[in-house]
């Protein structure tokens, strides 16, 4: 550095002036440098293609350890190639287990998991695997120091083992069982054994490993093994000779507190109907109050099946129910509900053919019982109100409890205990008190709206939601439109559990997949026991579309623990630590863990090799329509978009999309709807996902306002070739798609799958699933008709296709399936009629045997790549297809 340290004046500005060009030299080179570091990263990510599709998989968290401290998680793949995983939440710990399923913790620590050949075994601590083989049905007690499985060692040998995990060692062996049961707690479980032909039904204390036979030697099997709540007593079934053709079985009662056991024998019983049997499976469940005095099961009494008669359906006009819907009531609901009192071992049928609808209090003392056709034929939703009786299964006193309510069974509500039974009218919750026979109005003097708000659907109001109960009926939870309330059902004192209102943030209890709250009950539903105590985990939606985690306590209330715009599901929690799925359009699936205390961990990703590949942009594009409603969609590019060139784009619609955007698509060369974006993507398409919001009696065209005013907006962005656009929908997308190329040339082509194509004839058709007719989805649901098609004759006929479709000038791939029992798939055959007596550019394909969605693989890889042949003939002037070529000349 000597001779840069000079004095001469006229030296220095020499070298000034080089220090000041090798300067800006040396910023240029590094720009350069960058700037080919950056082309030379964007140049090795991988061009993606077919053949690499298989690579790409999904990932499903199935369980969290009771410490929180493991997970266990699929990662599946569409060649069927499925892996279990187990990862620790706090190190990098990960087990694997090939085509293993049906994972599950113990409560030390084990895990246990099935495998094509028996179990696999897991030492948490030690990480040592074992391997059981022949293994089958299995269980951890409550302990975690014992697993219970069964051995299958033919199909007609089978024997119980108990194994002390931590010693590796059998503590018992016990031959002839196939399956068993454990009690609420745990630590007992229940069997039937075939020994020498002859069968018993016997139980084990875990703790203990007492082994006790509660049954004499039987040669038929004991089945059915049904537990109390509390695991007090056991309701079974025995099996009997046979009666003119019947499976005939017994019940009986045993008491694990006082070893007594009472047997319900429907020959003995003098009261049980002749011919009839007790029905040992299906929704009839068979169950046993706590304190062991009713059981209830299903009776199935024979049917009037003269075939004699004549074959002749008879469809009266003033029947409440059109034959085909009464036909499928009367396939599914043969039996009715009967209780057995086994003290004084009395025995009647509860529910009948005036009140064939039936559910339970929890302690079944009451029933509560109505017709679904009390107010039938209507055409306003698909099951009428109903009238509710309920009934005092002791003292046979029926009386009325509620007048045209809902048919909707998440509102009106069993409380866990029985005490009470919520329900939701008129606007509010109310609160029938069983004991008293009252109703109050829990929720009127509060200032604050628990029904939903007004949609783009012509559909009434109904309940936020009920997410259960506190311990022992002490309160019950609701949801208003932001919080979450608790309320006592005798004074109707209130509590505002959250602040969401405040700052317009939707808070709910954390659900797996956002499922229902509650569980089934016979033909209705009954709240779940929510645990207040601790820290609970609560979702958060906010006003922006985000969404959160929060922890909330009683004494702190609601602490934010994350927030996204990804998508987050498949949450579930363990001791304070909250688990859950994590994706977006460009952020492969993945697992993540948070507490209260700890931030937020990524502990497993999925398609690790993602980030090697170009994938899509997508952008969200927002734009009004001509009523000036503010609408969203997103907009997926071309793989490989170059700014400088155009590209064709693709418009797939139906009804409102714009909370997909942050779904990860997995690219696959064929679905069930023959579409996948990735795929079009990589074929250098633009795919644009627009919403679509509805006037009510205008639907048609209120598709095309929304859908053209979209696609505009996508114009404008000066990207897309707009003569090579082309539109595509599948069911209520469908009739969309149709309708839309009857009103604009916008579009190059289109295609349209199991579509609805004449609003009248469809209005005038059944669901075959159901037998119901399709009236009351045009009148008050999907298709937002708000009126009978003779009152608003004008309003249908303009808003469907086969009115208009001589104005088609798109040629139109359709497909249906001849199966489709969801849209009459003769609707697809009527428009193709006319496009054909029209001389259109038109073509059917009609799947042999496939419903509503194709399921047949090689029907799935048939239509995904004749969709894609099709789009590519119009949008990319591929003429190579002769099926195309030779179907439209």
């Amino acid at each position: 550095m000597k001779y840069i340290i000079i004095h001469n004046k006229n030296t220095f500005q020499k070298s000034n002036r080089f220090w000041k060009v090798y300067s800006t030299t040396i910023q240029v080179l590094i720009c350069i440098l960058m700037l080919f570091s950056v082309t030379a990263q964007t140049q090795t990510k991988k061009k993606l293609t077919e053949q690499d599709y298989h690579k790409w998989g999904d990932i499903h968290l199935k369980e969290v350890s009771s410490d929180g401290k493991w997970i266990s998680y699929n990662v599946n793949y569409s060649d069927q190639k499925d892996t279990l995983i187990v990862k620790s939440t706090s190190t990098n710990k990960t087990y694997t287990f090939p085509n293993g399923y049906n994972g599950s913790f113990s409560n030390s620590n084990w895990f246990a998991a099935k495998n094509p050949t028996g179990i696999s075994l897991l030492n948490l601590k030690s990480g040592k695997k074992l391997n059981v083989n022949n293994g089958n049905a299995f269980g951890f007690s409550n302990n975690g120091k014992l697993l219970i499985y069964c051995s299958k060692e033919s199909a007609n040998s089978s024997k119980l083992e108990v194994i002390e995990v931590d010693k590796s060692k059998t503590v018992l062996s016990i031959n002839g069982v196939f399956n068993f049961k454990f009690n609420p707690e745990k630590d007992k479980i229940i069997f039937n054994r075939v020994n020498e032909g002859k069968s018993t039904a016997e139980i084990i204390s875990l703790n203990t490993l007492e082994h006790k036979t509660i049954t004499p030697p039987s040669e038929f099997n004991f089945h059915g093994f049904e537990w109390s709540k509390n695991g007090k007593g056991i309701v079974f079934f025995k099996k009997v000779n046979p009666k003119e053709g019947k499976q005939q079985n017994t019940i009986f009662l045993y008491s694990v507190d006082t070893n007594k056991k009472s047997e319900f024998n429907t020959v003995e019983h003098p009261d049980f109907p002749p011919n009839s049997a007790i029905v040992p499976f299906g929704n009839y469940k068979l169950a046993v109050s706590d304190d062991l005095q009713r059981v209830v099961f299903a009776v199935d009494s024979p049917q009037n099946n003269n075939t004699s008669q004549s074959t002749v359906q008879i469809w009266a006009g003033n029947a409440p129910w059109i034959f085909p819907e009464q036909q499928v009531w009367d396939t599914n609901n043969t039996a009715k509900m009967a209780i057995w009192f086994p003290q004084k071992n009395t025995f009647r049928l509860i529910n009948d053919k005036e009140f064939p609808w039936i559910m339970f209090t929890p302690d079944f003392k009451q029933a509560i019982l109505s017709n679904k056709k009390m107010y039938e034929p209507q055409f306003d939703v698909a099951l009428g109100p109903m009238d509710f009786y309920i009934e005092n299964l002791a003292t046979k006193q029926r009386e009325i409890m509620l007048t045209k309510q809902s048919s909707y069974v998440q509102v009106t509500l069993p409380s866990p205990k029985g005490r009470f039974i919520a329900y939701f009218k008129e606007s509010n919750w109310w609160i029938y008190n069983v004991e008293s026979n009252t109703h109050s109005n829990i929720t009127a003097s509060l200032k604050s709206d628990f029904e939903t708000i007004k949609s783009d659907r012509p559909t009434e109001n109904t309940a936020l939601g009920c997410p259960g109960w506190t311990a022992n009926d002490k309160s019950i939870l609701l949801y208003d439109r932001f919080d979450i309330w608790e309320i006592n059902p005798i004074n109707g004192n209130a509590e505002r559990l959250t602040k969401g209102k405040e700052q317009e943030i939707q808070f709910r209890f954390s659900k797996e997949d956002n499922g229902f709250d509650g569980k089934a009950n016979y033909d209705g539903w009954v709240s779940d026991v929510v645990n207040l105590e601790g820290d609970i985990f609560l979702n958060a939606i906010f006003k922006n579309g985000s969404k959160g985690l929060y922890s909330w306590t009683r004494s702190d209330r609601e602490r934010k623990l994350t927030t996204t715009f990804n998508k987050i599901n498949q949450i579930k929690s363990n001791n304070n630590t909250v688990v859950y799925k994590e994706q977006s359009y460009d952020l492969p699936p993945q697992i993540v863990a948070i507490n209260p205390n700890v931030k937020r961990k990524v502990i497993a990703r999925s398609n690790k090799h993602h980030s090697n590949y170009q994938w899509p942009k997508v952008k969200e594009i927002e734009y009004v329509n001509s009523k000036n409603q503010k609408l969203k969609g997103f907009l997926y590019f071309p793989v490989d978009y170059k700014a400088e060139q155009k590209y064709p784009m693709i418009v797939h619609i139906y009804e409102k999309q714009s909370y997909k955007m942050h779904n990860y698509i997995v690219p696959e060369t064929y679905s069930s709807e023959g579409f996948n974006v990735i795929d079009f993507s990589v074929a250098g398409y633009f795919v644009f996902f627009p919403d679509i919001t509805y006037e009510i009696g205008n639907l048609g065209h209120s598709a095309v306002d929304c859908t053209l005013a979209g696609t505009k907006a996508v114009i404008d962005m000066g990207i897309v070739d707009e003569k090579k656009i082309g539109l595509i929908g599948h069911s209520f997308g469908g009739y969309e798609t149709d309708f839309i190329i009857t009103q604009t040339d916008v579009f190059a082509t289109a295609v349209a799958g199991a579509a609805a194509t004449d609003m009248r004839s469809f209005y005038l058709t059944l669901n075959w699933q159901t037998g119901k007719p399709d009236m009351w989805r045009f009148e008050n649901q999907q298709w937002r008709m708000g009126k009978s098609y003779f009152e608003d004759k004008i309003g249908y006929e303009k808003n469907s296709p086969l009115n208009h479709i001589e104005n088609i000038k798109t040629p139109l791939l359709s497909w249906a399936g001849n199966q489709d029992k969801q849209v009459d798939w003769r609707q697809s055959i009527e428009f193709y009629l006319a496009m054909r007596r029209l001389n259109k550019k038109h073509i059917l394909l009609l799947y042999d045997g496939e419903s509503h969605s194709i399921t047949n693989d090689k029907n799935q890889k048939d239509l995904s790549v004749r969709i894609k042949q099709w789009f590519n003939h119009f949008l990319k002037d591929d003429q190579t297809q002769d099926w195309i070529l030779d179907s439209i000349k």
